[in-house]
């Protein structure tokens, strides 16, 4: 093989996106961001340290994102973002730490294949390695314009 056509490969291998003729704003919105992820936790009580770990794979890019979130209190909120419209959860993993058991699918996120969806996740209960103690609420919507900054920072729509 020449030298050209192995440095071809490597960036294309390296820059998925690399000499498509699709923009990125068609892929994600004007602030960069497609679909996003909110987390509300209610939590009662929770057992040991309980780490999360969210693993999401961006379908139009081909990157991989991710998420890692520490229950420390039991109100709280996170947020995870996709940088297009399409994506998959791939993993979803609840540990309990030190060494207390490990929910695999965790909310029954994973193999979603996710097309122009957003997600809401209510997390309430008490939060152990028994599934029956707490609950999991996930619903989809199909707004894309989630903005970090307050309505009254936010640019107007013409």
């Amino acid at each position: 093989m020449s030298k050209k056509l192995i440095f071809s490969l490597i960036i294309m291998l390296c820059y998925p996106g690399f000499g498509t003729a699709q923009s990125n704003t068609a892929l994600t919105g004007s602030d960069g961001f497609g679909q996003t992820i909110q987390i509300y936790t209610h939590f009662s009580a929770y057992q040991g340290h309980p780490v999360w770990l969210l693993i999401i794979r961006d379908l139009d890019r081909g990157q991989v994102l991710p998420y890692l979130y520490e229950v420390t209190q039991k109100d709280d909120f996170w947020l995870a973002f996709t940088y297009s419209r399409n994506y998959i959860i791939t993993v979803s993993d609840l540990t309990f730490n030190p060494g207390k058991g490990k929910i695999h699918n965790f909310c029954r996120l994973e193999n979603r294949n996710l097309h122009g969806e957003s997600l809401y996740i209510t997390l309430s209960g008490h939060l152990t390695v028994d599934t029956r103690d707490f609950t999991c609420q996930v619903s989809r919507y199909q707004d894309g314009n989630f903005s970090i900054a307050p309505a009254s920072d936010a640019p107007k729509k013409k």
